[in-house]
């Protein structure tokens, strides 16, 4: 799956307060020998339960007492004041970065990130794409806000920590069989395999749906978009995968335009597994809509 929209600063540093983010297949390609052969997944997996659950939903943009679309002061409400703050437009305006990390290693991955986004911004991205964005940080808990008609509200968060509820009741330090028998997914579904564009080799699974978000071109849709899938990470299967992602995708019309594209806004959910099957870490963003007219 290739990566959808400029990631922007903000959304990088993020990435290296809670975990490195794999919202997209990078095809390692482990299964490709010199000669090219490629050795494609030879297990069959028995057929599971039929399954009642609901599928991954906006209504599932949540974490404790948090929901998607809350302002900064409705936060802080419940919470207090962060204990780290990060505004893309502070960070951005100083030709080093404004956080200053633990490390040299981390401290040369900021400074890298901060001339992606300047050299993004020189090839045409939207400033308010690149510079609107705030992060706050709660110990385990890092939260974002995108400015949304002015306003920052919440879109994005991710946790490391097991103090920290998600939707469905699911935390770190749970198994994925508890993301399996709590959100929606098909009978069938670890025999239906998600391949690479070129139809070579299997990165993952589809739990439900037949296609993401790379297809929208080709499949146009004009109604509800949802999905799921076990994202190998780059691994050949999940039984010789160190980590891999368990992912949840939602769109709903109406679309800017006569089918869903990439540029209307949607949601997304994941769980980083270990593996053993133990939840590591645990992100969700919501989207929004891009307006393409600027």
């Amino acid at each position: 799956m290739k990566k959808l929209r400029q990631w922007t600063f903000i959304y990088g540093l993020l990435a290296v307060i809670i975990i490195t983010s794999s919202l997209t297949v990078a095809c390692k390609s482990e299964n490709i020998v010199d000669d090219g052969y490629i050795e494609q997944e030879s297990s069959i997996y028995e057929t599971l339960g039929v399954s009642s659950a609901e599928m991954f939903s906006y209504d599932d943009l949540i974490v404790n007492k948090l929901k998607m679309g809350m302002t900064e002061e409705q936060v802080k409400a419940l919470l207090g004041e962060p204990a780290n703050y990060y505004d893309s437009k502070e960070v951005l305006s100083s030709t080093t970065p404004a956080v200053q990390k633990e490390t040299q290693n981390q401290t040369q991955v900021e400074t890298q990130k901060v001339t992606q986004v300047q050299a993004q911004t020189e090839n045409g991205v939207r400033p308010d794409e690149v510079l609107d964005e705030k992060v706050y940080a709660y110990n385990d808990l890092s939260l974002i806000f995108m400015s949304i008609d002015n306003i920052y509200k919440l879109c994005a968060a991710a946790s490391l920590g097991d103090d920290d509820i998600f939707s469905r009741g699911i935390k770190v330090g749970d198994s994925k069989d508890k993301i399996m028998e709590l959100f929606y997914r098909d009978s069938n579904c670890l025999n239906n395999n998600m391949m690479t564009e070129d139809n070579s080799s299997i990165i993952g699974k589809y739990l439900y749906g037949s296609f993401t978000l790379d297809n929208l071109a080709s499949v146009k849709k004009s109604d509800k978009i949802q999905y799921g899938v076990i994202n190998y990470n780059g691994y050949t299967s999940m039984e010789t995968a160190k980590s891999y992602i368990l992912e949840f995708t939602y769109f709903e019309p109406p679309y800017k335009e006569q089918y869903a594209t990439y540029n209307d806004d949607f949601a997304q959910i994941a769980f980083d597994i270990d593996e053993k099957g133990i939840i590591t870490g645990i992100r969700w963003y919501y989207y929004p809509q891009i307006n393409t007219s600027k």
